[in-house]
């Protein structure tokens, strides 16, 4: 079976996906493409299974302000996990000092 060769506009839409995606996927390797004949001139065009590979790789079932609450959750966790260790780093760091000062006994 020969391969399906899409143009940019074909290619995002069958891959449900933008143009710029799919620009975004050849400067970096993840479709081969080659020059073809359009109306206008020459158009490059995306090879149909390195789409179909492609696409079918994406995180599927969460749209992209789903990702983007779930990082900004994620975020606000890992901020509040930090002060508390920034907290905690601060309490110890004052326990050496005094210990060093010879403020605390030594714990044996």
């Amino acid at each position: 079976m020969p391969t399906e060769w899409l143009s940019r506009t074909d290619a995002a839409e069958r891959a449900g996906v933008h143009r710029n995606t799919v620009i975004e996927w050849e400067r970096r390797g993840l479709v081969r493409t080659k020059r073809g004949p359009s109306r206008t001139g020459e158009q490059v065009l995306v090879n149909g299974t390195d789409l179909v590979r492609t696409a079918a790789s994406r995180p599927e079932g969460s749209s992209r302000p789903e990702r983007v609450a779930a990082l900004e959750v994620e975020n606000a966790f890992l901020r509040q996990r930090l002060e508390e260790v920034m907290v905690e780093r601060q309490s110890l760091l004052d326990e050496i000092l005094a210990i060093a000062r010879g403020d605390r006994p030594q714990a044996r």
